[in-house]
């Protein structure tokens, strides 16, 4: 049976390799891109199960990606992480939510393995 995928869009190669290092605990393949543009691709060559984006991209602002999202019509369950603070991830959910995204959780950052393994599980149920 093959293992549900997430996308983690990440452009701190460190934080992405941490994230990656999570596969076993969430129990969940991980694919990882550091950039809009490949996130934005990567959405059309493949479906995932799960999307895990950090909000503070260099190339994008951050409102201006959840409505990317919204106008490419992403159905994929959505995660928005932030180290920036727990203000910046309510607007961005609050966004997200007005625009239709299946957004199904906030992590601030450092992403704990237990708080997404848990997110997930909840998510798949």
């Amino acid at each position: 049976m093959e293992r549900p995928c997430i996308l983690v869009v990440e452009e701190q190669r460190e934080l992405a390799s941490i994230v990656m290092g999570m596969r076993d605990t969430v129990g969940f393949e991980i694919t990882a891109v550091s950039t809009i543009a490949h996130l934005r691709k990567a959405l059309v060559e493949h479906s995932f199960d799960f999307i895990m984006i950090d909000l503070y991209m260099p190339e994008s602002d951050r409102f201006e990606l959840i409505i990317d999202l919204a106008d490419i019509r992403c159905q994929s369950p959505i995660i928005f992480t932030s180290g920036q603070g727990g203000m910046l991830l309510d607007v961005a959910g609050k966004i997200a939510r007005t625009q239709g995204l299946n957004l199904i959780g906030l992590l601030d950052r450092p992403v704990q393995p237990e708080d997404l393994r848990l997110l997930l599980q909840k998510s798949a149920a």
